[in-house]
């Protein structure tokens, strides 16, 4: 079961939180349990390290789809936990204690198992473990070897999600007085720490220069000529973005293991660079904002004029790399325009002078030629800097079309918004390669898009079976018989404690069932990876009012 629709686990945790606060009640064992209806939990907390019973655990329930409180009780010195009275349903069931990882019930990425109570459903002596959660510390130090303070510390998460291998950021928290950062309670794994800080003393205003004795420089496009003294190019400085140990990409970098339990300190050296400087004069003065890319490192810019009424806008304290240049024209209406440029030193650029963006017009229609529904909207999410750079409202006929010019060449995601429900399926191009919902755009400027979209209105329940019996904590996939289409209709979930499950939000259509007994690690994004197991998987025929009591051999 999902932990939350849109969440993660962290936010379906402060939900349950915060439902004790307003409203728990506190469940103990009690003398007249046998006779008090209703059903029952109850189970034993563990330290998953060492095996031994925890007493003063703080356990959890909350009925899933109710509108009860949750309910609460802490484990006495046997460490067993019961909760009784309890209607049929089924239950989220989530542990805390101070010094431990606070977890859900066989909690896997942003799923769990539901605990199901009710008639033929007993759910008598859960064993749960709490572990011991690892730490990754450490302390930033400048040239000087002394504390950098509110350093912006990011840390990823080395390993598979969501079927994919990535290193995917997962936390990030700053430095404090003395240059220390923490961060606690991980899982086992591989992770990646990286760093950007600014130096304290620097300073990357230009000096103040008089429009009148410029020689006509702002309306050249050229950033004034100044006298820099020794003191401003000392200060004039920054620092790149760092990944322990020293390296300057994630490619670079080397991961850091740890298991339950376990502590590992990584501690940076910063080192001053000289920052860079650019200058962009625009056709009739629109703002400018800079993007920088360092090193998964996306931090925007506000660019700020030279002087007054001048089209000159300037940015400094950059570093080698590749930025964004975003224009915003004036106008209710006006769409804004993207450029990248790639710095190696300061530049002074003049917008006439960049290449032309791509101009990009479409069609969309939907996948059984049912009317768009009203307010549709085509976005497109960059793939590099996971945003969404441009958004355009669907026309009559289902026509639309992105401002002339305003998009750069690159990796997009089509999306749809506004259609209740609704998933691109289908995407096809004129100027363009497409790779599922996904389209890259090279120099030709203009890009002609058919794209297909369907409602996930439907629902496929079942049961995850072995030799006959059902099986909880098993990765469940829906996977549609076209495999390797649009990633939009796949679905996943965790079996339940009675071996249910259910995909929700379905678009109908022909998939296969899959359950994998191992797959919370399995890169099954992978077609060479998932593929073997799609023989065995069971055909589910989903229209639109969805599918009940699927059976899925667990593999």
């Amino acid at each position: 079961m999902r932990l939350a629709r849109h969440g993660s686990y962290a936010t379906a945790l402060l939900l349950t939180l915060g439902a004790v606060r307003l409203g728990a009640q506190t469940v103990r064992p009690s003398a007249t349990q046998a006779t008090t209806p209703g059903y029952r939990i109850s189970g034993t907390m563990r330290d998953s390290a060492e095996g031994r019973k925890l007493a003063g655990a703080v356990v959890t329930i909350l009925q899933v789809g109710g509108v009860g409180a949750s309910l609460r009780t802490t484990t006495g010195n046997d460490g067993r936990f019961l909760f009784e009275g309890l209607s049929a349903g089924k239950y989220r069931l989530s542990a805390r204690k101070r010094g431990l990882a606070s977890r859900q019930y066989k909690e896997h990425e942003e799923f769990s198992a539901a605990i199901a109570v009710g008639p033929g459903r007993t759910a008598e002596d859960i064993q749960f473990s709490l572990p011991r959660g690892a730490v990754i510390s450490g302390v930033v130090r400048d040239e000087a070897n002394d504390p950098v303070r509110d350093t912006l510390v990011k840390l990823l998460r080395a390993g598979v999600s969501a079927g994919r291998s990535e290193a995917a950021e997962i936390s990030q928290t700053t430095t404090n007085d003395e240059g220390r950062y923490h961060f606690a309670q991980l899982e086992p794994g591989e992770y990646l720490v990286s760093v950007k800080a600014e130096p304290w003393y620097a300073n990357h205003r230009l000096p103040r220069w008089n429009k009148a004795l410029d020689g006509g420089a702002s309306e050249a496009g050229q950033v004034p000529e100044t006298s820099v003294n020794a003191d401003y190019a000392a200060r004039d400085v920054t620092y790149a973005v760092m990944y322990f140990p020293n390296a300057a990409s994630k490619a670079e970098a080397t991961p850091i293991h740890v298991a339950w339990g376990e502590s590992a300190d990584a501690d940076f050296n910063l080192q001053p660079v000289p920052a860079i400087h650019l200058s962009v004069r625009t056709a009739v003065g629109e703002p400018v904002n800079v993007m920088r890319h360092d090193g998964g490192f996306a931090e925007r810019i506000e660019g700020r004029t030279l002087a007054e009424g001048s089209t000159i806008w300037y940015v400094g304290g950059l570093t080698p790399g590749q930025v964004t240049i975003t224009f915003f024209p004036p106008g209710e209406n006006a769409q804004r325009r993207s450029r990248v440029v790639e710095l190696s030193g300061s530049a002074q650029l003049d917008e006439r002078s960049l290449p032309p963006g791509v101009s990009m017009e479409g069609v969309v229609k939907m996948a059984d030629h049912a009317a768009l529904p009203e307010r549709t909207e085509i976005i497109l999410e960059s793939t590099q800097a996971n945003e969404v750079v441009a958004s355009q409202a669907v026309g009559a006929g289902g026509t639309f079309r992105f401002q002339d010019g305003s998009l750069e060449p690159g990796t997009y995601k089509v999306g749809v918004y506004g259609a209740n429900e609704a998933v691109v399926v289908g995407v096809s191009a004129s100027e363009a390669t497409v790779d599922g919902d996904k389209v890259t755009i090279g120099a030709e400027r203009d890009v002609k898009l058919a794209v297909t979209i369907a409602q996930g209105t439907s629902h496929v329940n079942g049961v995850a079976m072995h030799d006959a019996r059902p099986l909880e904590g098993i990765m469940m996939l829906l996977v549609p018989l076209d495999f390797g289409g649009p990633a939009g209709l796949y679905r996943r979930d965790e079996s339940d404690s009675d071996g249910t499950f259910e995909f929700e939000g379905v678009v109908p259509g022909n998939y296969l069932g899959v359950g994998i007994e191992e797959g919370w690690d399995l890169g099954w994004g992978k077609a060479e990876v998932l593929g073997k197991y799609l023989a065995r998987g069971t055909k589910v025929v989903v229209g639109k009012d969805g599918v009940s009591n699927v059976k899925v051999e667990v593999q």
